[in-house]
């Protein structure tokens, strides 16, 4: 196991504990994410959570974030990593603007929707010390532990406290610890990598998050150094099937991910299949995250990151790694369209300044880039590791109508197109001077492109409003007339989308828990802030059922309406539960963006 100072970068998901008939139905969760992107961070977010580092964090990639490391002292106080002050005899004694500070990182727009504190790690004194003092004192109320995690949580809103216990092992005194932190209002995550016993035991004793309760609502394994031949699925089997249990790497021994796909996606991706993990986190030796994270993308492409098939008009075949080659300059052409096909699986991910886009291969993680960045008509298109900032390797979408887009080059200015109209298999694709513009007279369908969500997964759709809320059918229902809204995600089926294509470029939203029922508008309104709810599936229908979509360079989505043009809308931005999804007149607030999240 690492020592305390390179310990590990978490990702974890939490959950908000039911507290009424509604919300238990709904089995609600705080903060928590359809895939989790963990990161450990250091003393920087303790003693120099500037708005720079805020700025930097929100647009990093990551969704939780885990402090490492707190200790409790002999005494009960709270110490940072540094043995900064924090609480002492139950006050507060830290940075009067941490808890400002902390919010601001999950102000929204941002990712981040939970913040943790840990506590351990190897060599650490930490549970030693709880130890003696529940032994000495207990945990009520009028005990030093009570009072002074009273006083942290009431100063910095932190939403749980993560036990990596590395030392003690003592169920006698972490049961009764666990439990008052959950009267004080945090949540429980533990962070095991070896006594597995002690780990099984803990985790009933305090019980798991599910509709009936619990205290526990992550479970970060250590697949690395000393944890580094624990499997997930082991696990998972041995707490009882508890499912949220997200495995975590260190960047030491993994391929970095700086030109194609990371070791770390690869085995993500394995174990989701296998064992239908959730979630990860990354552990890089407490380093500050950088903008556009690479390990954070490596994360998404293992766990959650949408993928495409982009579909060619003109011939309705697909863009396709041929035969999934993993070299350099393999070539990218087009293929009958196949949504089985892994070689036809692209990411849009936005570029490193957040203003244009790379398509990335799902088989490779390599980018689809212009032959030798070349600016000459005919050039063609082939996958090769993304070198950074490179224009011949950044693309843009330029809305066609209808759901239909050009893919124009950033360093050519022309688009893609299908070379000579072609409708067989291997017919190349190029760039090209934009039929529609350049006076030719020509066809302008072989330049056209739809995003077609790949069919093997249903979606998650997370509101931009800064909860952590996504996109769900109220109260579980499939029937006709259910409201649409957005509520604390849960990996069940009335959280679950399907994108089934429709006519030109647009798409029907299928609910996975009411095969045959889309979501449409309120009796298919025209008006401004009407709601959306699910309704029967009408082939014939107005566009009141049809929506396209629009990728973001923030990495987000907009989803417009067919027969009004109206981008969905979650009214003011608010974060709370049961707030309805709306239409509304496009513009540029953050609540009209969504994020979509494949699922397991």
């Amino acid at each position: 196991m690492l020592n305390v100072t390179s310990h590990r970068i978490l990702l974890y998901a939490s959950f908000v504990l039911a507290t009424s008939t509604l919300i238990i139905s709904l089995g609600s969760l705080n903060g928590a994410s359809a895939g989790v992107r963990g990161l450990y961070v250091g003393d920087d977010y303790i003693s120099n959570l500037n708005p720079s580092l805020i700025a930097t964090t929100k647009v990093s990639g990551y969704n939780t974030l885990i402090i490492f490391t707190l200790n409790v002292t002999a005494t009960g106080d709270i110490t940072g990593p540094a043995n900064e002050l924090l609480v002492t005899n139950g006050t507060y004694v830290g940075n009067a603007s941490w808890g400002a500070q902390l919010a601001a990182l999950k102000a929204a727009p941002s990712p981040i929707n939970r913040i943790e504190m840990c506590l351990g790690g190897w060599g650490g004194v930490s549970f030693p010390d709880i130890q003696s003092l529940v032994n000495s004192q207990g945990t009520g109320s009028g005990s030093i532990l009570y009072r002074n995690f009273q006083a942290l949580h009431n100063a910095t809103g932190v939403d749980a406290i993560d036990f990596d216990d590395e030392t003690t092992y003592d169920l006698n005194t972490s049961v009764p610890f666990g439990r008052m932190l959950s009267s004080l209002g945090m949540w429980v995550s533990l962070s095991p990598y070896q006594n597995q016993g002690y780990w099984v035991s803990l985790l009933a004793d305090l019980g798991p998050f599910n509709a009936n309760g619990g205290i526990v609502d992550a479970v970060y394994l250590q697949c690395y150094d000393g944890g580094a031949g624990n499997d997930p699925g082991n696990w998972i089997s041995a707490l009882g099937g508890f499912n949220k249990v997200y495995p975590g790497l260190w960047t030491n021994v993994e391929v970095t991910p700086s030109t194609g796909l990371s070791t770390v996606s690869v085995k993500l991706r394995n174990w989701q299949a296998s064992d239908g993990i959730t979630g990860g986190f990354i552990w890089d030796n407490e380093s500050d995250p950088s903008a556009s994270d690479p390990w954070a993308q490596a994360l998404k492409y293992g766990i959650d990151e949408p993928y495409f098939n982009i579909i060619n008009k003109f011939s309705g075949n697909s863009m396709d790694l041929i035969g999934g080659n993993g070299a350099d300059q393999a070539p990218i052409n087009l293929w009958a369209s196949d949504s089985g096909s892994l070689n036809q699986r692209w990411a849009l991910v936005p570029t490193e300044n957040g203003n244009h886009f790379k398509l990335i291969a799902w088989d490779t993680g390599y980018a689809a880039s212009i032959s030798t960045d070349s600016t000459a008509l005919g050039a063609a298109l082939w996958d090769y590791g993304y070198t950074g900032n490179d224009a011949g390797q950044q693309f843009d979408l330029v809305d066609a109508g209808n759901g239909w887009f050009k893919i124009r080059n950033v360093n050519s200015g022309l688009v893609l197109d299908d070379l000579g109209y072609g409708t067989g298999n291997n017919n190349v694709i190029d760039q090209w001077s934009d039929n529609s513009t350049n006076g030719s007279g020509a066809d302008p369908d072989n330049q056209l492109w739809k995003l077609q969500p790949s069919s093997n997964f249903s979606y998650f759709i997370r509101a931009n409003t800064g909860g952590g809320q996504y996109i769900c059918c109220q109260g579980e229902s499939p029937a006709d007339g259910t409201a649409i809204i957005q509520y604390q995600w849960q990996n069940n089926p009335w959280f679950q989308w399907n994108f089934s294509s429709d006519v030109d470029g647009w798409f029907s939203l299928f609910g996975q828990n009411s095969p045959g029922r889309v979501i449409c508008v309120d009796n298919g309104s025209y008006t401004a802030a009407a709601g959306c709810n699910l309704w029967d599936y009408n082939v014939n229908n107005f566009g009141d059922q049809r929506i396209r979509i629009e990728p973001k360079t923030d990495g987000n989505f907009k989803f417009y309406w067919e027969h009004d043009g109206m981008s969905w809308d979650v009214p003011g931005g608010a974060v709370g539960n049961l707030q309805p999804l709306q239409q509304y007149p496009d513009n540029t607030n953050y609540w009209q963006e969504f994020s979509i999240e494949r699922t397991p």
